[in-house]
C-alpha cells in the first residue's frame, strides 16, 4: 500500500490536528494555567494528557509512513530480479516491450502493478520510452527513475540491449545488498536511543525518589524552600526533558538505522509510550 503526496499532507495535517484539539481541550477545560515565569505545567494529569494528545497525533503518520517505506524497499528489493528475468527474456528472442510484457505477469510485489501499468499504456498508443518516463513520475522513486532511464537507453542502443540489461541487473543487485549490509550495519547503533532514554528514566526516578522527594518533605515547614521545591514542577521538568528525548532520540534511530527521519516515528512512538507509563506508574 503506497500513500501519495496529497494523502500524506492529509494524514499529517490531521495528526497536527488532533494533537492540537488535545492542547486546547487541556487548555479549555481550566486545568492548566500558566503561572509565569514557570510555564511548565505542574499537575502531573495535564502532562499525561499532553504526551497522550502527541501519541495520539503521531499513530496516524507512524502507519502511513511505515507502509510507504515497506512499499519502496519491495519495490527496490524487485527491481534486479526484474531485470534479470527481462534480459533472459530478451535474450530468447523477444523485444524488449514483449519481454516487458510477458515479465508483467510474474509476482514482483507492488512492482508489478507499475508495469501492468507500462504494459497497458503501450496498449492505449503510447510508445516505450513515454509509457516507462511517466511510470518514473508517477512512482517518484529515484531507483524507478533510474530503471526507467536504462532501460530507455536500452531500447536506443539496439543489438547491446542484452548488455545493457545484464549490467544494469549487477549494478541494481549490488545497490540492493549495499542498502541491505548498511541496516544490518546501523541498525544496532539505533538501542543507543533507547539505552539513553532508559537511562534517563531512571536517573529521573532516582533524582524524583531518592533525593526530590525526601528533601521536599523534610523543607515542608520552611516557607521560604517551598517557593524552591517544588516537586511538581521539577517532576514536569524531567517529564518534558524525556518526552523531547523520546521523539527526537526516536527520529534519530530512524535516520541512523534506515537513513529516513520519518522512518523513527515508531520508534518515538515506542519510547514515547514508555516514558507515558513509567511517570504514571511514578505517580504525582
Amino acid at each position: 500500500m503506497r500513500f501519495t503526496v496529497w494523502q500524506r499532507l492529509a494524514v499529517w495535517s490531521t495528526s497536527f490536528l488532533v494533537m492540537a484539539t488535545g492542547f486546547l481541550l487541556v487548555f479549555l477545560s481550566g486545568k492548566y494555567v500558566p503561572r509565569m515565569p514557570l510555564i511548565v505545567p505542574s499537575d502531573a494529569k495535564v502532562n499525561t494528557l499532553l504526551g497522550l494528545s502527541i501519541l495520539l497525533g503521531l499513530l496516524s503518520p507512524c502507519v502511513m509512513e511505515y507502509l510507504n517505506t515497506k512499499w519502496r524497499r519491495q519495490i527496490e528489493s524487485n527491481i534486479p530480479l526484474f531485470l534479470r528475468d527481462l534480459s533472459e527474456y530478451v535474450r530468447s528472442g523477444a523485444t524488449l516491450p514483449r519481454g516487458i510484457e510477458e515479465v508483467s505477469k510474474r509476482d514482483y510485489g507492488p512492482l508489478t502493478k507499475e508495469l501492468k501499468d507500462v504494459v497497458n499504456g503501450i496498449i492505449f498508443g503510447e510508445t516505450l520510452d513515454s509509457a516507462l518516463m511517466q511510470m518514473a513520475q508517477r512512482n517518484g522513486l529515484p531507483q524507478v527513475m533510474r530503471m526507467s532511464t536504462i532501460l530507455v537507453e536500452a531500447r536506443r542502443s539496439g543489438g547491446r540491449v542484452i548488455d545493457v540489461l545484464e549490467g544494469s541487473t549487477a549494478l541494481f543487485s549490488d545497490l540492493d545488498n549495499f542498502k541491505r549490509q548498511r541496516y544490518a550495519q546501523m541498525k544496532p547503533y539505533s538501542y543507543l536511543v533507547y539505552m539513553a532514554v532508559g537511562t534517563f528514566l531512571v536517573v529521573s526516578y532516582v533524582v524524583l525518589t531518592q533525593f526530590l522527594a525526601p528533601l521536599c518533605a523534610q523543607s515542608s515547614g520552611s516557607t521560604f524552600l517551598q517557593g524552591i521545591l517544588d516537586y511538581s514542577y521539577y517532576r514536569s521538568i524531567l517529564f518534558w526533558a524525556s518526552v523531547m528525548e523520546s521523539i527526537f532520540g526516536g527520529l534519530l534511530a530512524g535516520k541512523m538505522s534506515e537513513g529516513s527521519l520519518l522512518a523513527g516515528i515508531r520508534h518515538a512512538i515506542l519510547l514515547l509510550s514508555v516514558t507515558l507509563i513509567f511517570f504514571i506508574f511514578l505517580g504525582g
